[in-house]
């Protein structure tokens, strides 16, 4: 099914927001914190009080990993298109402490380039960089020799 088609199943902005922040262990604050929104408007999106106003979508896809637009699908019942890689890859990279992590993002950033762009490939390599470690931080230039 193409993430454009109504699905009467289709889970709910909040349920997408939940089963993500479970998935990644995180408290709602610290979702809050990293869309850059207050918890209690996080809060209120989630439980479809207010509109989900432009910054929101876009903080709300990025955090997803979705394609931009998706946040419009999911408020009309259909399903979000992602960004190409699924959430227990993305994991399975950014947890990897192999000597293949370096390696496997650079082939996972080149995928997601040829199939959605540079845009979203550079999104996704600077979550995926952006952990607790401060990997980012200790090679921010990292990026750059990737594509």
């Amino acid at each position: 099914m193409d993430g454009r088609d109504t699905d009467d199943e289709a889970p709910t902005l909040g349920e997408h927001l939940e089963q993500e922040r479970l998935r990644r262990k995180m408290k709602w604050a610290q979702v809050a914190r990293e869309m850059g929104m207050t918890p209690g408007n996080l809060a209120r999106i989630r439980k479809n009080e207010i509109n989900v106003s432009p910054d929101a979508e876009s903080a709300i896809e990025k955090f997803m990993r979705w394609e931009k637009g998706s946040i419009q699908d999911v408020l009309a019942g259909r399903h979000p298109t992602s960004l190409g890689i699924s959430p227990e890859r993305a994991s399975s990279i950014r947890d990897d402490e192999s000597a293949t992590w370096g390696r496997d993002a650079a082939l996972l950033y080149r995928e997601i380039r040829q199939r959605r762009g540079r845009e979203a490939a550079n999104a996704f390599l600077f979550e995926l960089m952006d952990d607790e470690d401060g990997a980012a931080d200790a090679d921010p230039g990292r990026a750059q020799g990737l594509g």
